[in-house]
Formats: C-alpha cells, sequence, structure tokens
C-alpha cells in the first residue's frame, strides 16, 4: 500500500473537497471551517511536516476558523428581517372596527376583506368606524389599538 506525503496530501485534499460539498450543501458556516484547515494541513504535509504536526495544525486552524466564521454567522443572523408569517404579518396593518369594541375589549375588526374578533389593547371601548392598528395577534383575535 502507498505511503508518504503524496497520500496524505490526497487525503487532505478530500478531506477538503468534502467538507466544502458538505457546506454547500447544508450553508451553516460548520463544515467550511473543517475545509480551510484541511487545505491548510495538505499545505504542510506538502512541505514534508510530520503528521502528529499537521494533525494539530488542521486542529488549531479549524478551531480558529470555526470561530472566526460564527462571528459573521451570528451577525448576518442578526441584520436579516424578521419574516412574519401566519396572521403574525397583520402585526402593523391598519383595519377598521366593524362591531364596536365594548368595555370588556371585545368587537370586531374589518381587516384586508376579512372579519377578525378584536380586542382593544388598553381594554378601552372604540366605536364602530374607527381606524386602528393591530399591535399583536392572538390565536384568532387581533390585538387592537385606534388611531
Amino acid at each position: 500500500m502507498p505511503s508518504g506525503p503524496e497520500v496524505e496530501i490526497v487525503v487532505w485534499v478530500l478531506i477538503a473537497i468534502l467538507s466544502g460539498i458538505g457546506e454547500i450543501l447544508t450553508g451553516s458556516f460548520f463544515l467550511l471551517p473543517f475545509a480551510i484547515g484541511a487545505i491548510v494541513a495538505a499545505i504542510a504535509a506538502g512541505f514534508g511536516v510530520d503528521l502528529p504536526w499537521v494533525l494539530g495544525l488542521f486542529l488549531a486552524v479549524s478551531i480558529s476558523s470555526l470561530l472566526w466564521l460564527r462571528r459573521f454567522a451570528k451577525q448576518s443572523e442578526a441584520e436579516a428581517p424578521a419574516i412574519r408569517a401566519g396572521a403574525g404579518r397583520y402585526v402593523g396593518a391598519v383595519g377598521r372596527v366593524s362591531g364596536d369594541i365594548d368595555g370588556a375589549g371585545k368587537g370586531r375588526v374589518e381587516l384586508s376583506g376579512q372579519a377578525w374578533r378584536a380586542l382593544s389593547a388598553d381594554g378601552d371601548p372604540i366605536p364602530a368606524g374607527t381606524e386602528v392598528r393591530v399591535v399583536e395577534v392572538r390565536g384568532t383575535a387581533l390585538i387592537v389599538e385606534a388611531l
């Protein structure tokens, strides 16, 4: 069985390629540091560095790359806009009270051509015809405040 630096280089390059493909498929910033570490290890093996040192270099570069890339992953997650789905997309929308919201805070609101059960955010009555803004969605009820 062949051995030597050529085999080590091929193994490290294969690890780098497989990690890179895995990163492309997952997009999680988890496998990319290992691909970077494997590339550095392949270069070190090409210069004839002993295997224990190559392994240590692989681990050190992979871990430092992971920590460095996680900063960017967290930063991009923090900057990503919140995606509202389902009824949550109505938060901030403006509608019109179609049935008085009474002292108990219960009534009806017309929003996007649909009638919704509505509650007053502060518990105060809101007369029919008043424009309201949705501040929250609780189950099938809109929590609204008068404009």
